[in-house]
C-alpha cells in the first residue's frame, strides 16, 4: 500500500497524520464522525418475549425432528405414576426394614431353674412327657434351642398328686416357683 492509504486509514482511525495530508484527514474524519454517530444513534435491539412465536418456533423444531415430540398430558400421567411408584417402593423398604428384627424370646424363670435330663431319644421323652402332663390337666409346651428338646408348662398350686406322680416317675425335682422347664439332653453312648 501506499503513503496515501495508509494517510487515509491513520485519519479514519483518528490518528493525525503529516500536514500534507490535512485535505485527506477532513475527508476521513467527517467520515468517522459519520459513522460513530450513527452507530450510537441505533440501539441493538433485542427480540421482545413472543410466547405465540417461541410455540412456533418448537413445533417447526418438533416437526424438523430437532425436538422430541412431548408426550403432553401422557408424559405427566407417567411422571406421576412414576413418582407414586418412588414412593411405594421407599414405604415397602422402610416397612420391610423396620420389621425384620425377630422377635425376642421370652425366658421365663431363671436358668438356674431349668433342669435338665438326658434321655437316649430326647425328642421321643420330651413327647411322652408332654403326653403325661397334659393327661395330668397341665398344659405343656414342647420346644427346641439350639438343639436340645425342652419342655414349658406352668404347674397348678398347689401341685396335684398326679402331677407330682409324673415329676417323680421321671426324676424330675418340683420347681418352687410352679414354672417347670425341662431341657432334654441326649445320652453319650460310650
Amino acid at each position: 500500500m501506499g503513503d496515501e492509504d495508509d494517510n487515509w486509514f491513520d485519519a479514519l482511525a483518528g490518528r493525525s497524520g503529516s500536514e500534507a495530508a490535512a485535505a485527506t484527514d477532513a475527508h476521513a474524519r467527517a467520515i468517522r464522525a459519520a459513522i460513530l454517530s450513527r452507530s450510537a444513534a441505533e440501539e441493538i435491539r433485542a427480540a421482545a418475549e413472543d410466547p405465540m412465536r417461541e410455540a412456533a418456533l418448537i413445533a417447526r423444531a418438533r416437526a424438523a425432528g430437532l425436538l422430541p415430540v412431548s408426550g403432553g398430558r401422557a408424559g405427566r400421567r407417567r411422571t406421576g405414576w412414576l413418582a407414586a411408584a418412588a414412593l411405594a417402593s421407599i414405604a415397602v423398604g422402610v416397612t420391610l426394614q423396620m420389621n425384620t428384627r425377630s422377635p425376642t424370646p421370652i425366658t421365663r424363670g431363671a436358668a438356674s431353674g431349668i433342669v435338665r435330663i438326658r434321655a437316649p431319644d430326647p425328642s421321643h421323652l420330651k413327647q411322652e412327657l408332654i403326653r403325661e402332663l397334659e393327661a395330668a390337666g397341665v398344659h405343656a409346651r414342647g420346644y427346641e434351642q439350639l438343639g436340645r428338646q425342652g419342655i414349658d408348662a406352668d404347674l397348678p398350686m398347689p401341685v396335684t398328686t398326679q402331677v407330682r406322680e409324673v415329676l417323680d416317675r421321671h426324676g424330675i425335682a418340683l420347681p418352687a416357683d410352679g414354672v417347670l422347664q425341662v431341657e432334654i439332653e441326649p445320652a453319650s453312648t460310650p
